[in-house]
């Protein structure tokens, strides 16, 4: 495991949020050593209104929520105030893109989780992050694209953009 500084998926007081019902699949725990290395963890057991669901979590954990259905998947994903990634993961492509439509998120990969592309914007919607950075498109944050039109004097006829 490469060590990457401190895991921003501990919360607060340097814990994960777990509730009673909230089970460790796998992982858990920071491994010994130097630095602040975090172990892949997997969570299941966690309800949607739970802190570890509703929070923003970085780093190597998953939580995983049963759900029945396209619908209902894209419905519990899209059911938090968070949305700077996504990953879908099937053996249909087209169902998998299907679904990846309807996610409010910033990014979303497929089959994949985390490859960066220096050209293709980076960043979440609703509470993530600060808007988009690699590529052109982040230029565009610190500027704001605005309409002006003036009329200065009236026509000497009537033209098409006038109403009658």
């Amino acid at each position: 495991m490469k060590e990457t500084g401190k895991p921003v998926a501990v919360f607060r007081d340097g814990e994960l949020p777990f509730a009673a019902d909230n089970q460790i699949a796998a992982g858990g725990a920071p491994l010994p050593g130097p630095g602040f290395p975090y172990p892949p963890t997997l969570i299941t057991g966690a309800g949607q209104d739970s802190e570890i669901v509703q929070g923003e979590l970085f780093g190597p954990v998953l939580v995983a929520l049963p759900f029945d259905g396209e619908e209902e998947a894209v419905r519990l994903a899209n059911d938090t105030p968070y949305g700077l990634t996504s990953s879908v993961w099937s053996g249909d492509v087209s169902r998998a893109l299907r679904v990846s439509h309807h996610l409010d998120v910033g990014v979303t990969w497929v089959n994949d989780h985390l490859p960066l592309a220096p050209a293709a914007a980076h960043g979440g919607v609703k509470g993530s992050g600060f808007g988009k950075d690699m590529s052109q498109e982040a230029a565009m944050e610190y500027s704001v694209t605005r309409h002006l039109m003036i009329k200065h004097a009236a026509p000497a006829e009537r033209d098409s953009f006038q109403p009658a």
